[in-house]
């Protein structure tokens, strides 16, 4: 009887691969990235909302405190999203949260299906998890 098992367990290990590499492969698009984004570091938590019409809004919280909030519009280019205005809240170098974030005329991020999330640095350090079901994760 081990024969049928252990290949039940190859082709579920199989699949599950498969599956992995696929979701690595997937292209963004508005209906797959268009969602409530959360990210937190250095004790803030920042929040994107982007929205199936193109447009966003971006807020930074600290300690209770509204730090930034703004809106604007998105869009997917080249497989990356980009956000007009953005507003940097970590400052790359220290890891922390600016006080002041840095504003940009537009903002780039990866899409990372896997996650799903986005992601502001070329380190992976910077970047929001999307929320699923109304959970933040």
């Amino acid at each position: 009887m081990p024969g049928p098992i252990k290949n039940w367990w190859l082709t579920l290990i199989a699949a599950a691969c498969a599956c992995a590499l696929a979701a690595c492969d997937q292209k963004p698009n508005v209906g797959i990235v268009a969602g409530e984004y959360v990210g937190q570091y250095g004790g803030a938590t920042e929040t994107f909302v982007l929205q199936q019409d193109g447009s966003f809004t971006q807020s930074l919280d600290k300690d209770g405190n509204n730090i930034y909030a703004g809106s604007g519009k998105w869009r997917i280019v080249g497989g990356n999203l980009e956000l007009e205005p953005f507003m940097q809240a970590l400052d790359f170098e220290g890891r922390a949260v600016v006080i002041k974030p840095r504003r940009f005329d537009i903002g780039t991020a990866a899409w990372d299906a896997t996650g799903p999330r986005i992601i502001f640095s070329d380190d992976d350090k910077y970047w929001a998890n999307k929320q699923v079901g109304g959970s933040r994760k």
